[in-house]
């Protein structure tokens, strides 16, 4: 996983347009990779998020950093607004997935239960056994 952060972060810092002298930003993807790598394991040993690919610390946690960064690279930016930006994107898409996945759920369970779970959901879905040589 760590190499696929360093690849994700080349992307992130060579799109990246400084406005100042590069070499004093050197330190950043190094430092940010350190921490991505970090939020990965502790979504994944700590809180057991599901997230196979690192995307919540790819795309949610750098991505935070990364709009946290442009004030000290940018002179007219501010910190101010770029924290409500973050917390109002964060709000605003948490509260519209929670609100269609409700409706989803309501009108066909997203979750198989338990019983379908232990049959195989190729039994419950559609009606045959897709690996019957490893009972």
């Amino acid at each position: 996983m760590k190499l696929n952060t360093k690849n994700i972060l080349s992307f992130v810092f060579t799109n990246l347009n400084l406005n100042t002298e590069l070499h004093s930003y050197q330190f950043l993807p190094d430092s940010i990779s350190k921490i991505e790598y970090f939020s990965i394991l502790f979504f994944d040993r700590t809180l057991k998020l599901d997230d196979p690919v690192g995307a919540i610390s790819a795309h949610g946690i750098v991505g935070i950093l990364g709009v946290l960064v442009v004030p000290w690279t940018n002179s007219e930016a501010s910190l101010l607004p770029q924290i409500v930006g973050v917390v109002s994107i964060a709000g605003f898409t948490f509260i519209t997935s929670y609100i269609a996945i409700s409706v989803i759920n309501s009108v066909l369970p997203i979750r198989a239960s338990d019983e379908e779970q232990y049959v195989g959901l190729d039994v419950s879905e559609i009606g045959v056994e897709a690996y019957p040589e490893f009972k």
